[in-house]
């Protein structure tokens, strides 16, 4: 035995054993409580990372599908893009086409109001110096080469 027992009695030995027997119960008391509260702890982790992970995938689910919204109207813009592009260089020509038209119109019409300008005058003319004989000749030749060139129009 040491030293420091030899002096003890058994009654302040046995004593003393209760005490540490205390001891170690507190201790042991101690231990399991501070295990439990670790457990628990991680537990409280594992949801909070459970929730975390929960809600990320959520996230990236709605980042996904928003995604594949904006790629959508990306598409449907570039679609109306090229139609709107087709539809002005149709309109392109056909302003072009229309043009043309008006140019041609335009100086085919301009022949015949020249002649009928000229007509009016000599009209004027004849009716200035009361020569309606002479106006109504007139009249009649230019309605016969109406007629020659086709049928009046209705």
């Amino acid at each position: 035995m040491k030293e420091e027992y030899k002096d003890k009695t058994k009654e302040q030995l046995i004593n003393d054993l209760a005490g540490l027997r205390q001891r170690i119960a507190e201790l042991e008391a101690l231990e399991n409580e501070r295990k439990r509260a670790e457990e628990e702890e991680r537990e409280a982790l594992l949801k909070g990372v459970e929730e975390t992970n929960r809600k990320l995938a959520e996230r990236a689910k709605e980042l996904e599908e928003t995604r594949l919204a904006t790629l959508n109207i990306a598409q449907d813009l570039e679609e109306a893009r090229r139609e709107a592009e087709n539809a002005k260089e149709g309109l392109k020509a056909k302003n072009t086409e229309l043009e043309r038209f008006a140019y041609t119109v335009s100086h085919d019409l301009r022949a015949p109001l020249v002649t009928i300008q000229g007509f009016t005058e000599m009209l004027r003319k004849d009716l200035e110096q009361n020569e309606l004989k002479k106006s109504g000749k007139r009249l009649e030749v230019h309605r016969k080469q109406c007629n020659k060139n086709g049928p009046p129009f209705n």
